[in-house]
């Protein structure tokens, strides 16, 4: 298996994880496994640890629409808006939060 094969089956396993995820179907033994073939592509030398982020990011913009730091973001705002009981917040429609939250 080469680099690139490497890659493309960890991304494949990448973007399961986060199906799942958003399917509801959380799989913890498919993200440990998942989670130890990047290390060990990074440790292999198949890919650097940006190398590893960006098939992150790819895989998770596939999956949702956006970067893991956007969807982190916006879950951070949904919860503070639930804390603080900000009904202003969630008055506005949802494709108009998600646009916000990537600002």
């Amino acid at each position: 298996m080469n680099n690139q094969e490497y890659s493309a089956y960890c991304y494949s396993q990448l973007v399961q994880v986060f199906s799942n995820t958003l399917k509801g179907q959380k799989d913890d033994k498919l993200k440990f496994r998942t989670e130890g073939l990047l290390q060990a592509g990074k440790l292999l030398g198949f890919f650097s640890p940006d190398n590893a982020k960006e098939l992150m990011n790819k895989a998770h913009i596939e999956v949702f629409g956006q970067t893991v730091e956007e969807r982190k973001n916006h879950k951070e705002q949904v919860k503070k808006a639930l804390i603080d009981d900000d009904s202003d917040f969630f008055n506005i429609p949802a494709y108009e939060r998600l646009k916000e939250s990537a600002r």
